[in-house]
Formats: C-alpha cells, sequence, structure tokens
C-alpha cells in the first residue's frame, strides 16, 4: 500500500515497503517511477525489507516548482530508511 512521507524541505515523497529483513532500497531511473519494479521476482520481499520509492518530480511524489538535484534524491532515500 502506497503511503507518503514529508522530507525535511516539505516535499512528499510516495513510497511503499514489502518484506521482512535486511532493508533494499530500490531506485527508479530518471524518467520512471516505483512501479518500474512491479515485476521484481516475489523472493526479494522473502529475504528483504523492499522500500520503493517515487523520486521528487516523478511519480506521485510532489513536484517541485524549485530545482532539485541528485543530492536532493540522496537525502530523500536516507529520510526514508531512517
Amino acid at each position: 500500500m502506497e503511503k507518503k512521507l514529508t522530507i525535511s524541505d516539505g516535499t512528499k515523497i510516495a513510497y511503499d515497503i514489502n518484506g521482512k529483513g535486511k532493508t533494499m532500497l530500490m531506485i527508479h531511473g530518471v524518467t520512471d517511477c516505483k512501479e518500474s519494479y512491479n515485476s521484481d521476482p516475489s523472493y526479494l520481499t522473502e529475504k528483504y525489507q523492499v522500500y520503493r520509492y517515487d523520486l521528487r518530480g516523478h511519480g506521485n511524489s510532489d513536484h517541485p516548482k524549485k530545482q532539485f538535484d541528485l543530492e536532493d534524491h540522496i537525502n530523500d532515500g536516507i529520510e526514508l530508511i531512517k
């Protein structure tokens, strides 16, 4: 089930978590969204707690009007798994 996390700068990041075990963060390409991982093998969630999220400006995450960069994407991922 999709949830949204409000990052420290106020941006809402869409994500979902499935499975149990060690944390695995799945990050899609810059022209995609987290649903690009829908066909991944189910064995991943048997061994890992899989976090999938839409990068800011993609999918169901906020599309900020201010410019953002790779550092923002990295910080979003870190905040999500904390």
